[in-house]
């Protein structure tokens, strides 16, 4: 993922709190409540283990990623502009990966909507869906993402901080994003009084994620809805909303890359949308060749992830 996916709506710095979105606008009357089942109470958030997360990119990136370095897949800092504005702060961004087999334990907590709950809960871009940020995703597992980043940051593991970035609501996305940084970097935003104040320390959860016992091996992801669909004959009007975790790692100057052995890594392609993210605005759609995973690229990332797991 090279940033977020979509155009902004509405963003809460410093909190993960959708549930107040969600009671206060006025243009979500239509949307599924996301703490109930259809207004029946029902066990939320539904609680999945996640051990790996993903970086979906266009096919070029993808071959400036793999190629740029002969022992590295680099991926590099980009500024982002509606948090950067008076701020030049750098991020990596990669999201939550859902483990195979995800769904069963929900269909099995909810055995008479399973037909329903496959056809309308398990569709999000997050988890079945079309990519919005590129055909390409580089997959690697959350110990060695967190290692690899101390090294690019020339720093110990041990000083590994997440804080809290926010919530950010898009038409139907809510993303909660988390800051992977390292202890005593100074992280500001603007709050809406216009003071400069800095990004909050994660404890032990928030209403989207939470540490498991091994935080260093995996993390829970609290997932509310995974739903994407819209009312028959409705296309301009979400009659649902979808979840999306995603960590921000944080560097202090633009040039910094995230250095990753591509041994470490495993590729995964899908289609991409034919709208790119609000966030490349600039390239407006991709066409029906960019929509697709290069393979002659992908075969040449996997090529390099073999000879460096044999070296």
């Amino acid at each position: 993922m090279d940033k977020p996916e979509a155009e902004e709506k509405k963003l809460i710095f410093d909190e993960h709190n959708a549930h107040s979105f969600i009671n206060e606008c006025g243009k979500v009357t239509q949307l599924i409540e996301r703490f109930h089942w259809f207004g029946e109470p029902e066990k939320l958030p539904h609680e999945i283990t996640c051990s790996h997360l993903i970086h979906y990119t266009e096919n070029d990136f993808a071959q400036n990623i793999g190629f740029n370095n002969s022992d590295f897949f680099c991926f590099k800092t980009q500024k982002w502009d509606p948090f950067n504005k008076d701020n030049d702060h750098y991020f990596v961004w990669w999201a939550a990966l859902v483990p195979d087999g995800w769904d069963k334990g929900i269909n099995r907590e909810n055995p008479e909507l399973q037909k329903f709950f496959k056809k309308r809960f398990c569709n999000s871009p997050a988890f079945k869906g079309e990519s919005l940020c590129g055909p390409i995703g580089f997959i690697v597992p959350w110990k060695n993402i967190l290692e690899e980043y101390a090294k690019s940051r020339e720093k110990k593991f041990s000083q590994i901080q997440l804080k809290t970035f926010g919530t950010f609501f898009y038409s139907r996305e809510i993303m909660y994003a988390i800051i992977v940084c390292i202890e005593n970097d100074i992280i500001t935003y603007r709050d809406e009084d216009g003071n400069e104040k800095e990004f909050s320390s994660i404890g032990e959860e928030t209403e989207a994620f939470r540490r498991t016992n091994n935080s260093n091996e995996s993390f829970i992801w609290k997932l509310y809805s995974t739903n994407d669909w819209y009312p028959s004959g409705h296309t301009d009007r979400p009659n649902g909303t979808w979840d999306h975790l995603s960590f921000a790692f944080y560097f202090p100057n633009k040039n910094n890359t995230l250095n990753i052995p591509p041994n470490l890594c495993h590729i995964k392609t899908k289609t991409a949308s034919e709208r790119r993210p609000h966030s490349r605005a600039y390239f407006a759609s991709r066409n029906s060749k960019e929509m697709e995973p290069d393979f002659e690229i992908v075969n040449k990332l996997i090529d390099k992830i073999n000879q460096k797991a044999n070296y």
